[in-house]
C-alpha cells in the first residue's frame, strides 16, 4: 500500500482529512540544539567556538582535546532539551502545515536518561531527554498532538510522505530507500548533495507544497 492510500485510509477511520503525513526531526530542524550545546561547552570548557565550527557530525572532533567524547555528556545536562529556543520560523510554518491539513508526526532521536529507579539510587540523575521534548513540544508546538511523537533512530520505519531532518546518515538512508527527504542545512552536512536543502523552515515549507498534494 503506498502512503498516499494509507493516509486515506487513516483519514477515513480517523474521520480526518489528511492530505499527506510530514515528518519532522526535532534537534536543529525545530529546536536549536547546537546553539545550546556548544555554548554549554564553551562555558566548561573556555572556548569561543560558534554553531560555525560545527563542521563534523561527531562533535567531539571540533571541541578541545582534553574534553573529547565528554563533550556528549553535556546533553545530559538537567533540562538540557526542555529549554531550548525554537528554529526561526518554525512555529508559524507548523501551524500553516497544520491548518492545511498536513498530518504531522515528530520523529527524533532521545540520548539516554536516566530512569525513576537510577535518579532514586542518585539524586544527581535527573536528566530525561525524552519527556523533556515531550514537554517542549507541548510548549512551543501545542498543535502537534502529543500521540504523533516517535522516538528512535531509524526514523524510515515511520510512514510519511517526506521528512525534514539535517543528520547525515539519515539523508543518506532516506535518499537510498527511494524515500523523499528534505536536508536542513547544516555546517556538518556540507559534503552532501542533496536534492532538496533549507536553510530554515520558510525553505523547507516552500518545497514541501513543490512536492506534496
Amino acid at each position: 500500500m503506498t502512503n498516499q492510500k494509507f493516509i486515506h485510509k487513516v483519514s477515513k477511520v480517523t474521520g480526518k482529512n489528511f492530505r499527506a503525513t510530514i515528518m519532522l526531526d526535532m534537534d536543529d530542524v525545530l529546536a536549536q540544539l547546537g546553539a545550546a550545546w556548544i555554548d554549554i561547552y564553551n562555558e566548561r570548557y573556555e572556548d569561543q567556538l560558534t554553531t560555525q565550527h560545527m563542521t563534523e557530525w561527531d562533535t567531539s572532533l571540533i571541541v578541545k582535546p582534553e574534553c573529547g567524547k565528554k563533550v556528549y555528556e553535556l546533553l545530559r545536562e538537567p533540562g538540557m532539551f526542555r529549554y531550548l529556543q525554537p528554529t526561526p520560523y518554525s512555529q508559524e510554518v507548523v501551524r500553516r502545515l497544520v491548518e492545511r491539513q498536513y498530518n504531522i508526526l515528530i520523529v527524533s532521536d532521545a540520548p539516554r536518561g536516566h530512569a525513576h529507579c537510577e535518579f532514586k539510587a542518585n539524586p544527581d540523575f535527573v536528566a530525561n531527554p525524552a519527556d523533556d521534548k515531550r514537554a517542549w513540544l507541548l510548549e512551543h508546538f501545542p498543535m502537534i498532538p502529543q500521540e504523533n511523537v516517535f522516538f528512535g533512530s531509524q526514523k524510515y520505519y515511520v510512514r510519511g510522505d517526506i521528512l525534514v531532518d539535517d543528520k547525515p546518515a539519515t539523508h543518506d538512508m532516506f535518499t537510498a530507500l527511494g524515500l523523499p527527504v528534505i536536508l536542513m542545512d547544516q555546517p556538518y552536512n556540507q559534503h552532501i548533495k542533496a536534492k532538496w536543502r533549507a536553510k530554515n523552515m520558510l525553505e523547507a515549507e516552500e518545497m514541501i507544497y513543490r512536492v506534496l498534494p
